[in-house]
Parts: C-alpha cells; structure tokens; sequence
C-alpha cells in the first residue's frame, strides 16, 4: 500500500472534540445530559451498517471486532474445523466477536467499528479507486498501544484513532464530567475517598452501558487517576462454550458427488461410521434414510420423495461448503482484508446437531430392524463352517435366482455362477459384485467375506470404495454401482464391465 499517496488519511489533533463532532451528527441528545450512546441504532440505523455477533473472530481472542468497507469475505474461526475460513459479506457489515459476552465490550467494540466508517471509509474508496491497494476491511485487535507513533503506517494510526476514540464517543467528556462534579465535587482540593470514587466509576459503567474497566479509564483520563487502579487487574470472562456453535459462514445442507463424498468417506470418522450403518442411501445428490417415507426406487437408481424435498433436513445428512483462503500468508497482514483474496470451496462433514441426530436416527433404526434383520439372516444362514460361496449359494436360493439373473444382477461370467455352487473361493471383487446384486448389508457381506477369511482393508481406497457402494448405494444396480466406482477411478465389478476399463 501506497500510504504517501492518499489525501484521505485523517489526521486528529483533539480527541474529545473529534468524539464530540461525532455525536453531534449522530445523537446530539446524550451531549446534553448523562445517558447511553445508542450505538447500535447508530450503526444499523443511520449509518446502515449489518451487525454480526455470532462469529468467533480468532482463537485465542486476539480479535474483538472487524470492518468491511464494502462487499467481500471476512475472515472467522471455525471450531469445528479449528481452522480460518471465508464469510462472505454482500454489503458494509461490522463483525463482533461472538465471546463478548460482556455488553460495555460490546459497545465499545461496536463505537471502535463505527469510528472506522465515519472517518476512513473515503481513504479506502480512494485506494480502490486509484489502484493504490485491495484492502477493503479492517480487523481489529485486542491489544494495542494507545500512544502516537510517528512511525506507524497509515492504517496503524487509523486504528489508533479508533481504539483511543470509541471510549469518547460511549461516555462524552461534558456528561462524564457533570457527574463527576455532582458526586465528587468540583475541587479536588477538599480530598475524597476512595469509596466514594469507586461508587462514581461503577455508576458510570451502568449509565453509559460500558465495562467498569472502560469507566475507570474514562474518569483516570478526566482528572482522577486513582481511578484505574480500581480495576486494572479486572479480566475479561470469556464463554468458551459460546465458541462451539456452528457457523453461518458455510453454506449449509448442499448437495455432494458421489466422488467428492467418498473423499470425505475416507477421511472423516463420523461420516465413515454414519454410512457404513447403512441406515442412508444416496438419491439425487443427497445421503438420505432409507425409508419409503423419503426415498423411491427406480430402475438402477433411487429417487427422493416429494416429502424429502421439502424436508431434507429431517431426514438427510448434512455436507456444507466452506472458503478456505488459497494462500497460507493471508495473516500477516495484521489488521487488513485484501479484496483480491482468493478464496476456494471445499465440502466439509460437521458433528453438528442435525448430522448427530441423524447418526442417532440411524443407530435407532438399526437396533429397531435388528430383530428382522436377524430373523432373515436365519433362514439363509442355517449351517455353521461354512464358506464364503456356500453363504453366497443360500442368499441366491433364498432370492430365486437363477443363470441368467446371476449374470443380470453381478456382471460375471456365466461359469462363475456355477462355480459358486461349486465352492470355488472367488477374490474379493466378484464376492462384491454378488453382494450388490443381493442387496447385502455391508455387515452380511463382510460376514460372509470373514468365512472363507477374506475381508475389506479399512486403508485401502479399492476396498473402501467397495464398502462405500454397499453402504451408501444398497439397493441400486450393478450398472450404478459400477457408474459410481468409474467415478472413483476404482476397477469395475464383474467379468463383463472389464471392457469399460
């Protein structure tokens, strides 16, 4: 940034004054009498600015609050990721800190970022407008100096001016004052106690809705300095348990590709368990319960309800996409949003509410068919010792079938099918092409697998990619399943679908 070239930087000689001209734009009324600033209505009423205060800003609460001069991304912290990520912004938006919970902070965080639009936004409409930088938003930090430093750039002092001003814009000097001579007297020559200044200091904070600390710094500044020793030892309580909400900075409830959700399948634990219950089936873009009341079968593939479309969150998990800044440096700026950052969007699988609720759904349902499921299981599993074929004979006696629906239904060779009945031991793709075309369980297949002691590598994409199909797409065709393992660029099941390859 070009900082010698912009008419726009403010300069401020007089503090008080520059507060008090504030006021007497916005609210000339609390110049008059001691009472509180309205800041917020200042800020969304007259200066038309959208307020945010549900979005952690940082993880350690190096940042109380934030500025976007116009539409672009801001920065927040997302816990359930523990990572930065993108919230967009369509219009001049201040952010605060979703762990101010004490209200004075609030405000006087919230006068900071108000601060920033009156007196700097034309320095930024100017940058932009002669290409002398992309900065669009100010983020601001919890720390900071409150002396002038001739050596500062421009945007460190704008800062300066914000942080030293927004105490003044809170709490006037002439009101203040008014109740400092009321209380205490106008000399100081008599003496007063200690008590006695406390009493005013907290009397301050509740009047103009600010921090004691603020207060104390407020009346140390107007000729008492005994003031901030009062409470210069007062910390901040911050709600940690505020910080684990979810964030509206993703884009919740999105439909997902079967590829980009078997990457998220092999990464991510919650998922993997959810789905490989086989309690969710995946129907035009959505992982939804498999149950009539929201999904249809089709000829090779299955179809939401009209119920389903008009309640996905009832009854489908949730992928949301989030920005993630490109580049890993987006912080050393300390205090400025780049307009010309490049931000990409990724899918993520949250623990949310609606994710954990559906997960309970499907552990539900599973002990609720556990006592069917079993009985079924019963009647086709009736020998013990047996192998993975003779267990693979009886699913396909009990399902009728014959030489030709074999062939249909799996993609293998004719001889194959009599090679089952034969008790040749196959390898692990042809016992996977039978299961999908049985319709078998990813717990059924993986019991027969274990007779003839073959069975799935959690760690192995092929393998995984298999359990994915019989968990997330039971009930479709082989040619769909196949359609899905192309997709992952996984060998396609049965003899016949090698040409495709």
């Amino acid at each position: 940034m070009q900082n010698d070239k912009n008419p726009f930087m403010p300069f401020v000689e007089d503090f008080e004054a520059e507060a008090e001209s504030f006021l007497r734009k916005y609210c000339k009324e609390v110049l008059d009498s001691p009472q509180a600033t309205p800041i917020r209505d200042i800020a969304q009423k007259q200066m038309n600015l959208d307020i945010v205060d549900t979005e952690s800003l940082s993880p350690d609460d190096s940042i109380q609050g934030a500025i976007a001069f116009s539409a672009g991304i801001i920065e927040v912290y997302d816990w359930s990721s523990e990572e930065y990520i993108g919230y967009k912004v369509s219009q001049p938006t201040v952010f605060l800190d979703a762990d101010i919970i004490n209200p004075g902070r609030a405000n006087n965080t919230l006068a900071h970022e108000c601060y920033h639009w009156y007196k700097h936004r034309a320095y930024f409409r100017y940058q932009n407008t002669h290409s002398l930088g992309a900065e669009f938003a100010f983020r601001c930090l919890t720390a900071g100096q409150h002396g002038h430093n001739e050596q500062w750039s421009d945007i460190e002092k704008m800062e300066w001016q914000a942080r030293t001003i927004a105490p003044k814009i809170l709490m006037p000097r002439c009101t203040v004052r008014m109740l400092l001579s009321e209380r205490l007297g106008v000399s100081r020559d008599g003496g007063f106690q200690m008590p006695a200044l406390k009493a005013v200091v907290e009397e301050i904070a509740e009047i103009y809705n600010v921090s004691r600390q603020s207060a104390a710094i407020r009346v140390s500044e107007l000729g008492y300095p005994e003031a901030v020793e009062l409470y210069n030892s007062e910390t901040v309580v911050i709600d940690r348990h505020h910080r684990r909400t979810s964030t509206a900075a993703k884009f919740h409830q999105q439909p997902i590709d079967e590829v980009t959700a078997f990457q998220l399948y092999m990464s991510n634990d919650l998922l993997k368990s959810t789905l490989d219950t086989g309690a969710f089936c995946y129907a035009e873009g959505y992982f939804v319960l498999r149950d009539e009341k929201y999904v249809l079968p089709g000829e090779d593939e299955l179809f939401l309800t009209e119920y389903a479309r008009l309640h996905l969150s009832e009854c489908t998990l949730d992928f949301s996409y989030k920005l993630v800044c490109s580049r890993t440096n987006i912080r050393d700026a300390q205090y400025m949003f780049r307009a010309d950052t490049e931000y990409k969007k990724l899918p993520s699988y949250d623990s949310n509410t609606q994710n954990m609720d559906e997960y309970n759904k499907a552990l539900a349902k599973a002990l609720e068919d556990a006592n069917s499921e079993f009985q079924a299981q019963l009647k086709r599993n009736r020998l013990v010792n047996e192998t993975t074929s003779q267990r693979m004979c009886k699913y396909m006696d009990a399902a009728h079938w014959n030489t030709s629906i074999f062939q249909n239904k799996t993609h293998l060779a004719p001889m194959d099918y009599t090679r089952v009945y034969q008790n040749h031991k196959f390898k692990v793709p042809s016992y996977t092409a039978m299961a999908v075309g049985l319709e078998l369980t990813l717990h059924e297949t993986e019991d027969a697998l274990r007779l003839s002691g073959l069975g799935y590598d959690n760690s192995d994409p092929t393998d995984c990619a298999y359990m994915y199909i019989l968990s997330a797409f039971r009930g479709c065709s082989i040619n769909e399943c196949n359609t899905v393992l192309e997709k992952l660029n996984v060998k396609l099941l049965g003899t016949k679908s090698k040409s495709k390859k």
